[in-house]
């Protein structure tokens, strides 16, 4: 995708680039959201896989082309180290929130589905002390009947899809704010360097 990227830099402002790679990474995300859990397939997945990957690819030359192109030349290597500092930093803390976001909501909806899901005593303190100690994806992965598997499939798909939605809506507003605010464009003759 990279000669790909240094041709639309070339045509395109970074601003451009910037907000249609957050659409399409959004829309990826919304895809994921939409997905049956019960469909695992890989062409199921797929499709939403590359649109989120062809969107952050766009996003990442174009973020590096904006802060690059928008400081005078003398600038531009701290430009790019930043650019590649802050990105490392997303990229460790985006799934980290997310993540948490996700699994806090699984974990919410799991508690809340318990009392009324019709289990044993014994089997619901079970779940309960389980949950306590590892969380949703601790109950996922233990022998506790289908049931209790049921119940934290479903929970889990609506911590993941909250995740998506969160991660689709992050994205949305970031475009919304590159083309309100970014401006600044090419400068000509310059080289963009590309991760």
């Amino acid at each position: 995708m990279g000669p790909l990227l240094v041709r639309l830099l070339g045509k395109v402002a970074p601003r451009v680039m910037l907000a249609a790679g957050l659409v399409l990474t959004a829309a990826g995300q919304l895809w994921l959201a939409s997905l049956p859990v019960s469909d695992t397939g890989l062409l199921t997945l797929t499709p939403a896989l590359i649109l989120s990957g062809m969107g952050f690819g766009l996003l990442i030359g174009a973020l590096t082309a904006a802060a690059v192109n928008t400081v005078p030349v003398e600038l531009s290597g701290m430009a790019s180290a930043v650019t590649t500092l802050l990105r490392g930093f997303g990229q460790a803390l985006g799934p980290a929130v997310i993540g948490t976001v996700a699994l806090t909501s699984a974990g919410n909806a799991l508690a809340q589905a318990l009392p009324h899901a019709g289990l044993a005593a014994a089997q619901q303190h079970a779940v309960q002390a389980v949950a306590a100690e590892g969380g949703p994806l601790a109950v996922a992965s233990a022998p506790m009947g289908p049931r209790v598997g049921a119940l934290v499939t479903e929970a889990l798909t609506h911590g993941y899809n909250l995740g998506f939605l969160v991660t689709a809506l992050a994205c949305l507003v970031a475009a919304a704010i590159s083309v309100l605010f970014l401006r600044g464009g090419r400068r000509s003759g310059l080289a963009v360097p590309l991760p």
